[in-house]
């Protein structure tokens, strides 16, 4: 049982937590849904980010002892969220195979993640653009693709099929 080191957390810290921990208890993984792209980046307000870096304190306090991964994993979409994408000067809604899959309503999960994007890559490295984003703690260039491109959407269904 996870317990945390802190004596009282804030809300938006208890609700991370508990969405997370209640997703694992019952399914057995846990994805994070993006939200939409705007065309123009916007600044986190000081506010947001402040929980922002509340909520990451809390993560590593509370899961990355038992669960490094998840935790790393929970953090880049944390800091990710507060950080303009490039795509979103352009207007052009590009997404990792992840976020597509996810967005599908497929099983996507920290142990085929890698892998279904090693498999998309093989059919669709055509459709592919690089992205900044940040991975596992550090800004890694990631292929993204367009999210709505029929060939890739039917390379994801067919890597879980």
């Amino acid at each position: 049982m996870l317990t945390s080191r802190k004596p009282q957390a804030e809300p938006f810290q208890d609700w991370v937590v508990q969405v997370v921990l209640t997703a694992i208890r019952k399914t057995g993984s846990y994805s994070v849904q993006s939200p939409p792209q705007t065309t123009q980046p916007q600044l986190p307000s000081e506010e947001k980010a402040v929980k922002v870096a509340k909520a990451v304190a809390e993560i590593q306090n509370l899961i990355s002892d038992n669960n490094p991964r998840l935790a790393q994993f929970l953090i880049d979409h944390a800091i990710s969220d507060l950080m303009p994408a490039s795509n979103s000067l352009t207007g052009i809604k590009l997404k990792g195979v992840a976020e597509i899959a996810e967005s599908l309503g497929l099983p996507v999960n920290l142990k085929n993640r890698s892998s279904l994007g090693k498999f998309v890559k093989k059919t669709c490295e055509h459709l592919s653009q690089q992205e900044e984003r940040l991975v596992n703690g550090q800004q890694r260039n990631v292929a993204c693709y367009p999210e709505d491109d029929p060939e890739v959407i039917d390379a994801i269904k067919a890597f879980f099929s």
